[in-house]
């Protein structure tokens, strides 16, 4: 599977639950704290999104916390 990035901060309750089910579900993540990268900022702002949570899933991006959205995207990592 290719590699699971989370965008988070500091005090974001929605980053904690989406963290959770990557974690419950079995999915390393890599945690990017833009509270404290202001280059994960910078590009989160440059590809248009303007909340967080934001889940990279290979080459593909969901924006807020979406189960669904997530996991079709992780299925389709593991050619299900």
């Amino acid at each position: 599977m290719k590699k699971v990035e989370i965008y988070t901060a500091i005090g974001c309750k929605a980053c904690e639950v989406a963290e959770e089910f990557l974690n419950d579900i079995g999915v390393n993540v890599i945690k990017i704290d833009i509270s404290e990268d202001e280059n994960a900022i910078k590009k989160l702002r440059e590809l248009g999104f303007t909340t967080i949570p934001v889940i990279k899933i290979g080459e593909e991006y969901v924006e807020k916390f979406n189960p669904a959205k997530i996991m079709r995207l992780l299925d389709e990592q593991r050619g299900l």
